[in-house]
């Protein structure tokens, strides 16, 4: 606050001091010497509200200072990624090659400095397609729900094995989805690299985590037991699930919601 602590009181002022060389905290004898009394009312009220309205200006000033601080900040990091791009350019160009599980890497000495690079495998989620399943899978379900076809049942004892039934299901989302797509392409509602149907897989349906969140109360948990079949059936429901891709190792080839992407660093010592 600088010179601003001088038009409050010198008390005032001392704890002011005191909390801001002490991470903000002040003693139980200072706290209580900022209570109001009747005798006191007048005076300390104006000279609190002077205060608060003094570091609230502070408040916006140190604001701004911040705004300042963390755009030259982000200048810096953007120069030095672009310095990094055209460096790992050079020694991709000119360094040493080595390969390795992850392809080719390359060094490079350059004074009192090494540089080198790394590659790194990272499953990259392909968003329309895992929204597209997602949504399908979730509608065809619900569907199926709501006219009873989808209930819990014993396969074995109907005689499915589970890999006809999860093919059966995904033979119906598939359709369904490909049907949208179609559309969704004449429109031009996709991304540009998907320019032909690819049939989702049981891998995809592995890799799938959805994530439901929905409320209820405790009393219709206890006295309605279909409740919470019925949540993940209606639409709203339906609606709060959250899609999540996790790979199951060996498997990537064949999912098509996402594929393994190398990722090339350079590492500077």
């Amino acid at each position: 606050m600088g010179g601003s602590l001088y038009e409050i009181s010198a008390e005032l002022r001392n704890i002011f001091n005191f909390a801001m060389e002490n991470d903000g905290e002040i003693t139980q004898e200072q706290y209580d010497s900022l209570t109001i009394t009747r005798e006191n009312f007048t005076e300390k009220i104006e000279d609190y509200c002077k205060a608060i309205a003094l570091t609230n200006y502070d408040i916006d000033a140190c604001k701004c200072e911040k705004k300042r601080i963390n755009n030259n900040q982000q200048v810096k990091a953007n120069l030095v990624n672009k310095l990094k791009e055209r460096l790992l350019e050079a020694v991709t160009k000119f360094g040493e090659e080595k390969q390795g599980k992850n392809g080719t890497t390359y060094t490079f000495t350059s004074g009192t400095f090494k540089l080198f690079t790394k590659n790194l495998v990272k499953f990259v989620v392909d968003e329309y397609r895992t929204n597209l399943l997602k949504n399908t899978l979730l509608s065809y379900f619900r569907e199926l729900f709501i006219n009873g076809v989808l209930i819990a049942d014993n396969l074995k004892e109907n005689g499915v094995s589970e890999e006809d039934e999860v093919n059966g299901m995904l033979g119906a989302i598939n359709a369904i989805a490909k049907s949208t797509f179609e559309t969704d392409l004449e429109n031009k509602a996709v991304p540009v690299y998907l320019t032909k149907w690819v049939d989702f897989t049981v891998e995809d349906l592995k890799a799938l985590t959805l994530n439901f969140s929905f409320e209820i109360t405790a009393k219709n948990l206890i006295t309605d037991g279909t409740y919470i079949a019925q949540a993940y059936s209606n639409e709203f429901g339906f609606r709060e699930a959250n899609a999540t891709v996790v790979p199951i190792s060996g498997e990537e080839e064949n999912i098509t919601i996402g594929q393994n992407q190398i990722n090339t660093s350079l590492t500077i010592k």
